[in-house]
């Protein structure tokens, strides 16, 4: 008398005969078997595709928030010199992205402090003039210094071409 033993593959029982030398069912069984190994492929790669769409939903909401960020930060940027606040804080860069604090050249390293000191007792904006050939990072470097500063009114205006 055979024996009948049930053998859980994927979450499904399946009954294999206990000693069976039968070769029909020896192959069944590859059959189950190997049916079970690419089913096991088949979610092994549609996990990957989830987690790839999801590492791509956190990338787009990440861009999104830094988007959202700037624009509460307060940078503007300004059309032409009648948007531009007409008292606050004047920054110019140079074609060489030094930096002039109301007229007076300053180190970029000190923009934030100096600011802070301007800003102490009233909050004012800050108007960012940059040269077109001005190089972006020392642009990007000033804003960062501003917001770090507690700035939250920033005026981006490009120089005007001589």
């Amino acid at each position: 008398m055979k024996r009948f033993l049930p053998v859980a593959i994927l979450g499904l029982v399946v009954t294999v005969a206990a000693g069976c030398e039968d070769p029909m069912s020896l192959s069944r069984r590859q059959a189950v078997q190997a049916r079970a190994a690419a089913l096991q492929a088949e979610e092994a790669r549609a996990v990957a595709q989830v987690q790839l769409v999801e590492a791509q939903a956190e990338k787009a909401a990440a861009q999104a928030a830094k988007i959202q960020a700037a624009q509460a930060g307060g940078v503007q940027i300004a059309e032409n010199e009648e948007n531009l606040p007409a008292d606050g804080i004047r920054l110019a860069l140079d074609a060489k992205g030094t930096a002039q604090l109301n007229g007076q050249e300053i180190a970029a390293d000190a923009v934030e402090a100096e600011i802070k000191a301007l800003v102490a007792d009233k909050p004012l904006p800050v108007v960012i003039t940059a040269d077109a050939a001005c190089p972006y990072a020392s642009v990007l470097s000033v804003i960062q210094s501003c917001q770090k500063a507690g700035i939250t009114q920033i005026h981006l205006s490009a120089a005007a071409k001589e």
